[in-house]
């Protein structure tokens, strides 16, 4: 006969808290499972960043488009790559003021070659080869803090897109 160490207990529990307590541990495993599974799928379809859900794209007929990650981390780097057709020998570009307060700019590339602040927007210049050529910018930006951001992005042509993103703490 097998020693049952519940019988050595100065108030030993009965069976039914015993049963109570072994389907009370088995529901809280179960649900640890359910968690787990949960986040991994998440993780797999890109909600922590770089999948299907992280990468967005924001388009102003076929002319503006805006690739960004929808989700990232807070204090570190991501891309926002901005390409457009402008009608001008110089390209020009605007971002919402509100947006960029919230990152550190930590690259633009190629370099534009004019910067210029308005209360509620900053236009960046770049010098095009021919009018009807294509231009693509990538900033890099870092983010201040953790969070939701909203933001606008235009070109000088009277196209502007909205972007959402949310950033981990």
């Amino acid at each position: 006969m097998r020693d049952d160490p519940w019988a050595r207990m100065a108030f030993p529990p009965s069976r039914y808290e015993r049963t109570r307590c072994i389907r009370r541990s088995w529901t809280f495993e179960r649900a640890g499972w359910l968690a787990m599974a949960i986040a991994l799928l998440a993780a797999a379809a890109g909600l922590f960043g770089g999948g299907g859900l992280s990468d967005s794209e924001a388009r102003a007929g076929d002319e503006l488009t805006v690739k960004y990650p929808r989700f990232f981390r807070a204090h570190g780097p991501f891309e926002l790559a901005v390409d457009w057709l402008p009608r001008h020998q110089q390209a020009s570009l605007w971002i919402s003021r509100s947006f960029l307060d919230d990152f550190e700019i930590v690259e633009i590339q190629p370099a534009p070659s004019a910067v210029t602040a308005s209360r509620d927007r900053i236009y960046y210049a770049f010098g095009a080869s021919e009018p009807s050529a294509r231009v693509g910018v990538t900033f890099r930006l870092r983010s201040e803090r953790g969070g939701t951001f909203h933001g606008r992005i235009g070109s000088a042509d009277d196209l502007d897109v909205e972007i959402r993103q949310f950033a981990f703490p």
